[in-house]
């Protein structure tokens, strides 16, 4: 991994790792360099596929990205046992947008940014961690993964046009969608050698959340040594598996800090103040690191690999899986099977719970469609229910299929649905009778105003407080109760903002006791 890194990075390899411009590389995008697929970068990583796959075809993928010059995605596919297929993708191309110590000025001038496309001198564009490492990594993990017979495809693409927007990736999924194509997952790797810790961030949306589990399990089995930390958090959007998330893909990014440009509050990670300079060499890359991260990539998929005479299902619900429809009438549910292993068919439930989790009504129950390996179905629930609602979710509630892991049918999903008006859906006190502090629970189909009361039974008002409510749900009133033993009538009044008149009032009894 080193040596191919380091070919990738300089010109003359026997050089150290913190040489002059004259021994780096040029990446840019736009230069005429990395269009070339006979003699360019392209060739160069063309090259290093065939020779980590013998025998694979590799493929180079034009496209144009508006009216600029023709750039190349690299793909070379590792043929598997059934239909699908997983990617591992990583940008290849690098960019400088600063100058910090203004070396560039005064090599280049004051149009330096302009000699990033010079076809004799350009400025290099050397990108050891953004993104060799990302590029040799996935060149490493298929080279491994070529050697175990596998349940579907893995492809490996190399992005052009990362650093200026996506392009590559963005094209490559443009056509993925118009042919139908079946991927399983994608893994996107982009900047995972830098730092002295052995932390590595794994992000992914919420449709994508059970692809972290299998990072979690593999790093766990095969005891690589991680500290590997799994995100949901779709507003990281930067990086070509956020072309696959608006595509309708499953995808994760795997990255050496989720917000690169800023550092790890608890001290497990510093900038890299390198990336998008000339000085993203190798010299600052933690290679212990970006070994065992290069293990994780073939421990994920390679777990999976055939035969597998004993292989089981294993059905896994999540969370951010239960969301309601536009419209807000129908809840979907979504259960994957994470397994080489095709399912006939399984039990699903829905239960409503209570404020306090321990009373629960079930709501629906239905019967999952067959799950081939790697596939997901979605129940559509009618759901009449407003305001928010705590949902727990089943599949295999009996237990009756033997599975891989247990622990994953099992989810929990608050629901939020906003009313036209604004009404209080529920509306109690706990607990009751209450010898100390008393909870006021209620339930807003939309925000407002709360107005409390508490009044002895002759209808002398002892206490009453207000509380703006920002969004739609539940929430507390706390109540000191500090009055004589004895039965109290409580007023809850909802307001639309601005209005004299309530929209909604409950009444209710509360005893203290002392």
């Amino acid at each position: 991994m080193e040596r191919l890194l380091r070919s990738l990075v300089y010109r003359d390899t026997t050089l150290p790792y913190n040489n002059s411009l004259a021994n780096l590389r040029n990446r840019y995008a736009l230069n005429p360099g990395t269009s070339d697929t006979l003699r360019g970068v392209p060739a160069y990583l063309g090259k290093l596929l065939r020779d980590a796959i013998p025998g694979v075809q590799v493929r180079f993928l034009p496209f144009r990205h508006k009216d600029g010059p023709v750039l190349y995605n690299i793909s070379a596919l590792l043929p598997g046992d059934g239909p699908g297929r997983f990617l591992l993708t990583a940008h290849y191309d690098a960019i400088v947008w600063e100058d910090p110590d203004s070396l560039l000025l005064r090599t280049f001038g004051p149009d330096w940014a302009e000699a990033l496309k010079d076809t004799l001198d350009p400025v290099p564009t050397p990108g050891a961690d953004d993104n060799g490492s990302g590029v040799i990594a996935v060149l490493e993990a298929v080279r491994w993964l070529s050697r175990l017979r596998l349940p579907w495809s893995v492809e490996v693409v190399l992005f052009c046009g990362e650093e200026l927007g996506l392009w590559g990736s963005e094209e490559y999924v443009r056509e993925a969608v118009g042919r139908g194509d079946t991927i399983l997952g994608v893994i996107n790797v982009d900047m995972i050698a830098y730092n002295r810790f052995y932390k590595l961030d794994v992000v992914a949306n919420h449709f994508s959340e059970p692809l972290l589990a299998l990072f979690a399990e593999a790093n766990r089995t095969y005891g690589i040594g991680l500290d590997l930390r799994c995100i949901v958090n779709p507003a990281v959007t930067y990086g070509d598996h956020a072309s696959f998330w608006q595509g309708g893909y499953r995808a994760v990014l795997l990255i050496e800090h989720y917000d690169p440009w800023q550092d790890d509050p608890q001290g497990y990670y510093r900038r890299n103040r390198a990336f998008h300079t000339v000085y993203d060499v190798m010299d600052s890359l933690n290679l212990r690191l970006w070994k065992k991260e290069a293990q994780l990539l073939v421990a994920t998929l390679g777990q999976f690999a055939l035969p597998q005479p004993e292989a089981v299902p294993d059905l896994v619900v999540w969370s951010r899986g239960v969301y309601l429809n536009p419209s807000g009438d129908t809840l979907l549910v979504s259960v994957q099977n994470l397994s080489n292993c095709p399912l006939e068919g399984a039990a699903l439930e829905l239960w409503r719970c209570g404020p306090d989790s321990v009373e629960m009504e079930k709501i629906w129950e239905g019967d999952l469609h067959p799950l081939d390996p790697w596939g997901t179905y979605t129940s559509a629930v009618p759901w009449p229910y407003w305001g928010e609602v705590l949902v727990s979710v089943k599949v295999d509630p009996e237990d009756l299929i033997a599975e891989a892991r247990e622990d994953n049918n099992r989810a929990y999903a608050r629901v939020f649905r906003k009313g036209e008006v604004l009404r209080l859906v529920e509306a109690f006190p706990y607990p009751n009778p209450s010898d100390g502090i008393v909870h006021f629970l209620y339930n807003l189909t939309q925000p407002g105003l709360i107005w409390l009361e508490v009044f002895t039974e002759m209808g002398e008002k002892v206490w009453e407080t207000t509380e703006h409510q920002q969004r739609v749900g539940r929430a507390e009133l706390l109540w000191t109760a500090r009055v004589p033993p004895g039965l109290y009538l409580f007023r809850l009044s909802a307001y639309e903002e601005g209005s004299s008149s309530p929209s909604d009032v409950r009444w209710g009894k509360v005893a203290v006791m002392r």
